[in-house]
């Protein structure tokens, strides 16, 4: 397994400690606001799946800093789906893209299904449909194939000290 994290002043990753030293199990320093560290992870790992859980995913937050949410959240995604079609892995990578309920915004049926419509009230849900949108409309026939249904983040009461890992932070997943 191979994973990504975000190079900062602060090491944040008690959550993945017991992971780290074992077999099978690679860190790599990327930032999906980055489409050269993108492409040189995939590059180097040529992964066979791709799990982008990586993500600014504080509402609140969106509003503060609606650039850098959107540079992730939506630009992102369209640097992984890149990087894979540069390196001529669309036949050969399957990419998941999580996703995320505040695409429904103010919901007006319950409960939501594929056929919901998206009603974004943040900048945050706005970035996550650009994403939802370009991995699932924008794609040749034979990458979409690859694609997993986009799939709610469910939060507990401890998301808040999650935010920071999640915060660009993707799973590069090869099959070994």
């Amino acid at each position: 397994m191979h994973g990504t994290i975000r190079r900062s002043s602060v090491d944040f990753r008690e959550r993945i400690v017991h992971l780290e030293g074992t077999p099978n199990f690679h860190l790599h320093y990327a930032d999906l606001g980055d489409s050269m560290s993108v492409l040189g992870v995939i590059g180097k790992v040529r992964p066979d799946e791709i799990y982008n859980l990586a993500a600014q995913s504080h509402v609140q937050v969106s509003f503060d800093s609606p650039e850098f949410t959107a540079d992730v959240d939506a630009v992102g995604v369209l640097r992984i789906l890149e990087a894979v079609r540069q390196l001529g892995m669309v036949e050969t990578c399957r990419i998941y893209q999580a996703s995320t309920s505040e695409l429904y915004g103010k919901v007006e049926e319950v409960p939501q299904n594929e056929n919901t419509p998206f009603h974004p009230y943040s900048p945050y849900a706005v970035a996550k449909q650009y994403g939802f949108c370009i991995a699932h409309t924008q794609l040749p026939s034979s990458m979409a194939s690859g694609l997993s249904k986009s799939t709610v983040r469910h939060t507990t009461c401890t998301a808040a000290r999650e935010f920071s890992l999640t915060m660009s932070q993707s799973v590069v997943v090869k099959h070994l």
